[in-house]
């Protein structure tokens, strides 16, 4: 057996002590990872459980209800003129125009908020110029979203 001098048992010890210290570390960080994981599967668990509820709504011909035009997020009435699968075909009140939609985008009339959160990011910022200067045909200067 080898016999350590001071300087060699001070550099063992204190690596040892470090060795600790970094196996504390990885655990804690296990156990925060763990933690982590089961949030996030919970909340998987509630997307999943409100995704299902929504997709297995039930909607007749001529009923109406609000679409999500285009998925912006911005819900217009309408009557369902169409249904195949969990798609729904809306034909919307203010022009006549008809979109074919995931039954997730459609809410009943008087329904609550809105049942997709929308993706859509805009990639044009009008200038301030742009936004004092009404849109040509628009009443008293007020802008108004219009539909394609």
């Amino acid at each position: 057996m080898k016999v350590l001098s001071v300087e060699e048992y001070d550099s063992l010890n204190k690596a040892k002590t470090d060795l600790e210290a970094m196996t504390s570390d990885v655990n804690a960080c296990k156990a925060d990872a763990e933690a982590a994981r089961l949030e996030w599967r919970e909340r998987l668990n509630t997307c999943e459980a409100k995704f299902l509820a929504e997709s297995s709504k039930q909607f007749t011909v001529g009923e109406k209800v609000q679409g999500n035009w285009q998925m912006e997020g911005e819900y217009y009435p309408g009557v369902v003129s169409a249904i195949s699968g969990s798609d729904i075909t809306i034909q919307y009140n203010d022009d006549g125009t008809s979109e074919t939609l995931s039954v997730t985008a459609v809410r009943a009339v008087g329904g609550g908020e809105p049942t997709y959160e929308p993706t859509y990011e805009p990639t044009y910022e009008p200038t301030q110029e742009e936004k004092e200067t009404p849109e040509q045909g628009e009443e008293g200067g007020r802008l108004r979203r219009m539909r394609r």
